[in-house]
């Protein structure tokens, strides 16, 4: 993940972002998709990011409804 703010002239890596930000990431994310000011789209590659860090970390997922029940397109 990287973000460019006005005063940077190049990108900013992130190597990796840890599932709870994700989640809250995601759920920022989808309050913007509910006022229709991003795409679904958008809301579908975080999950596809948390899905990922549950599968690499092993974790357990702390807000699965989060994940799960608010998927409407």
């Amino acid at each position: 993940m990287s973000r460019l703010q006005h005063s940077e002239e190049g990108w900013t890596e992130h190597e990796k972002i840890n599932l709870e930000d994700l989640q809250k990431m995601r759920e920022v994310l989808f309050n913007k998709y509910q006022r229709r000011r991003l795409p679904w789209g958008d809301v579908v590659q975080i999950d596809t990011m948390i899905e990922d860090e549950q599968a690499a970390g092993g974790g357990e997922d702390t807000a699965g409804n989060m994940t799960q029940g608010n998927n409407r397109q």
